[in-house]
């Protein structure tokens, strides 16, 4: 019996120390993160989870459509650090025999634009030359961030919802150098110079804030509903600073916000509106245009102006229909707004019955 009992205690010694000894090593493999991925060429990420990292310069050969995308997301939940190194596209365009080369892309969909298919993608960190199109997201909950674009046409083009676009420096693009739609995305803290537009804004409910945008042909292009243009600095582009146009056609409404901007010397107009009903334009700063500091006209009505301080343009606020009947802009509000030294007027419409109790030119501020 006393052999028996010394037995089973030996026995259960045992299994003791083995279950001690193999639990932990089986927690460790279970929780232990999951360790980046290094590349050092153009290929496909396609491990869900993963992180990519560069560790050195990776430069695109293009032979083959297969090879415009240099590096191509197919799979949820990824991210790419380049780590500061950089991605060198083959060249710009290839579009006579095979089409645009892009540096960082989602795959194509087989269904339409509008299938947003993949989710959870970070891309920062990457320096992006000599591409048509630096970075194309097809994406919802992602983010872009901290990268430096000198591409060809467009520098982020992405659609989807609840992306964000932060902190990215590009340059030299002839169309937006940020282009993106969707819904409830955040475009903030870039600084974007040398495009033909900073930032082309579509789809509903997105945020525009805190950028720096000088020196391309156009600052802002918005036809979107329900956005907010906020806290920009928008300087020396050749055209306008923000330009606000929807659809004529679907006789889609603004109902925009354009909040507390720097608008500065951005050639013809300071804020151009056509088309868009309902916007409230606030706050903001508007000097230095040639033609005028606002100008609305093309059935955009109800659009309200209030606290804006609008100094030393062509004209201060221009309420007009072109004089062609159908394009009357009417039901103008304007509040508060501080014009003075415009060199025509500080305020001219060619509207007929809109009420503005001053008309003339100020020598002080003339308050509307």
């Amino acid at each position: 019996m006393r052999l028996l009992a010394l037995y089973l205690g030996l026995l259960l010694f045992i299994l003791g120390g083995c279950v001690n000894q193999s639990f932990p090593q089986n927690v460790a493999d279970v929780s232990s993160p999951q360790q980046p991925v290094m590349i050092d060429s153009c290929r496909t990420l396609d491990q869900q989870g993963a992180t990519y990292t560069l560790n050195g310069d990776i430069k695109q050969s293009i032979n083959s459509e297969d090879s415009l995308r240099c590096l191509t997301i197919e799979a949820d939940d990824i991210t790419l650090d380049c780590q500061n190194y950089s991605i060198i596209g083959d060249n710009y365009d290839h579009s006579d025999y095979l089409g645009l080369s892009w540096g960082v892309a989602t795959a194509i969909s087989e269904k339409f634009d509008s299938d947003y298919r993949f989710d959870n993608i970070t891309v920062k960190n990457c320096n992006l030359d000599n591409f048509s199109i630096g970075i194309r997201l097809r994406a919802n909950n992602s983010l872009v961030t901290n990268n430096k674009l000198d591409t060809e046409i467009t520098g982020v083009d992405a659609y989807g919802s609840n992306n964000n676009i932060s902190n990215n420096v590009i340059s030299s693009n002839n169309q937006p150098a940020i282009e993106f739609g969707g819904t409830k995305n955040t475009v903030k803290g870039n600084s974007l110079t040398g495009n033909q537009t900073g930032i082309g804004v579509f789809g509903t409910e997105q945020i525009v804030q805190d950028n720096t945008i000088e020196n391309n042909g156009v600052g802002i292009r918005l036809s979107s509903t329900n956005s907010t243009i906020e806290n920009n600095k928008i300087k020396n582009n050749e055209n306008t600073g923000v330009n606000i146009s929807n659809d004529i056609n679907t006789k889609q409404r603004g109902d925009n916000k354009i909040i507390g901007n720097e608008i500065e010397s951005n050639g013809q107009w300071g804020i151009y509106i056509e088309y868009s009903p309902g916007n409230i334009i606030s706050d903001n700063k508007i000097s230095g245009h040639s033609l005028s500091g606002i100008y609305v006209v093309k059935k955009s009505q109800e659009n309200i102006f209030t606290g804006n301080e609008i100094v030393s343009n062509g004209s201060g606020i221009t309420i007009g229909g072109l004089k062609y009947p159908e394009d009357v802009s009417n039901d103008i509000t304007l509040a508060d707004n501080k014009l003075c030294d415009n060199k025509r007027e500080d305020y001219e419409s060619d509207t007929p019955d809109f009420n503005c109790e001053e008309k003339k030119l100020c020598k002080q501020y003339v308050e509307y």
